[in-house]
């Protein structure tokens, strides 16, 4: 089973925003039609109070559509979830490296049985054996996570502009050890705890802890060494192991999809 295009609009109704909002942050049923994420008509609650923050940015939300490339059929990839990947606009660690659910890229032969570099995808669903196991169904269930975490994604950008790293609604995940984010963020971009700083100089160091070779002046790394041995070779290598294969990858889905 190949690549699926998906074309999702997920933006609730206007007058059903902070219903949806409400029911995804209790973790209730959420309804998905073509896309679009919908106050579901099974739902018994009268309180739907959501977060301030939260009710002050939704109605800034605009109708965007996302294009998705979406992999079915590679079980052996983050517990058996079909691989979600933004094609337009991208969705990424390089553009939001404070994401709190994307799934780094890396690269894989279980995707089309050679090497391939899977870009950096959603982080969707906690139990994709939830999904079932009818290939269709799975799929029509996965469309309908996908819109969903669409929707929450879009939710936490518009807070992004006022909080650092914004707020996610609904459940969250494990937030991925600070060891794991110098493979994979710009030393150059952002920084992955939101505050606007350039990661090499706010959490790199910390999260790098002790680095073979690195040497420590009054406790802390000299400026010199870290600009000259260090920062230079971190993005050479984050440049050859993500940005160009995940750029090349995104390129081949869009050639290969939108043709």
């Amino acid at each position: 089973m190949g690549w699926f295009l998906l074309e999702i609009s997920p933006l609730p109704p206007l007058d059903e925003l902070e219903l949806v909002v409400a029911d995804i942050i209790k973790d209730n049923v959420i309804d998905v039609s073509w896309g679009q994420a919908l106050h579901s008509e099974d739902c018994t609650r009268t309180n739907h109070n959501i977060p301030q923050l939260v009710k002050n940015v939704i109605g800034n939300l605009e109708d965007q559509k996302f294009i998705v490339a979406v992999y079915p059929g590679a079980t052996n990839i983050y517990g058996g979830q079909p691989v979600a990947i933004a094609l337009e606009p991208q969705i990424n660690y390089q553009l939001y490296p404070d994401h709190p659910h994307l799934n780094p890229g890396y690269i894989t032969n279980r995707v089309n049985g050679e090497n391939f570099f899977l870009p950096d995808s959603f982080c969707y669903i906690d139990d994709p054996a939830s999904l079932g196991n009818d290939a269709y169904e799975r799929m029509l269930q996965a469309f309908c996570k996908i819109s969903i975490w669409l929707f929450r994604h879009q939710v936490w950008v518009e807070t992004r502009k006022f909080i650092a790293k914004g707020e996610w609604i609904g459940l969250e995940g494990k937030p991925l050890p600070s060891s794991a984010y110098p493979e994979f963020i710009n030393p150059l971009g952002m920084c992955r705890c939101g505050k606007g700083e350039s990661y090499v100089n706010c959490h790199m160091l910390s999260d790098l802890g002790t680095y073979p070779g690195y040497r420590k002046q009054q406790d802390k790394p000299s400026k010199n060494i870290l600009e000259q041995k260090f920062v230079f070779q971190s993005i050479k290598k984050w440049s050859e192991k993500i940005r160009i294969p995940q750029d090349l990858t995104i390129d081949q889905l869009k050639r290969s999809m939108t043709s």
